[in-house]
């Protein structure tokens, strides 16, 4: 009998997401904080009233932010870095999650990432530790034939 073989060659339509996180920033206890002075009932003591918590944004936090392959582009580029190569991007949307935050009580507002690599986020005040924030690249997972 006469045998033969053939290669399958499977390619790759919907390669993952990837960007470069900066290992840790950096704040000090209660800077930014938007507080106005408000009087205690009782002997007038003063106390500091911050309702609004004490927000924070750092630039470039997220970078070589990248669909996936060479052959995928993002349709949801907002002109910053991380779109300003075409090779950067595909033609589908992506986001950033935010998938833990070791410690969720020192946060007024939870951090977020822009696409642009932007870190946003707000403390309580008085919040001072070290936690961990772990975030997600995530796709649409729209294929794009030509």
């Amino acid at each position: 009998a006469l045998t033969r073989s053939t290669v399958i060659t499977v390619a790759a339509v919907d390669e993952p997401p990837s960007f470069t996180l900066m290992p840790e920033v950096a704040v000090q206890e209660d800077a930014g904080c938007r507080a106005h002075f408000d009087w205690v009932t009782g002997g007038g003591v003063g106390a500091w009233a911050r309702e609004s918590g004490c927000p924070h944004v750092f630039s470039a936090v997220a970078v070589d932010v990248r669909a996936g392959g060479p052959d995928e582009v993002c349709v949801n580029c907002v002109g910053g870095p991380a779109c300003s190569d075409p090779v950067n991007c595909k033609y589908q949307r992506l986001s950033f999650v935010l998938d833990d935050v070791s410690d969720p009580l020192m946060f007024h507002a939870l951090p977020h990432l822009d696409l642009d690599g932007t870190l946003h986020f707000s403390l309580n005040p008085d919040a001072a530790g070290a936690p961990r924030v772990v975030f997600r690249l995530v796709d649409d997972g729209d294929v794009w034939a030509e």
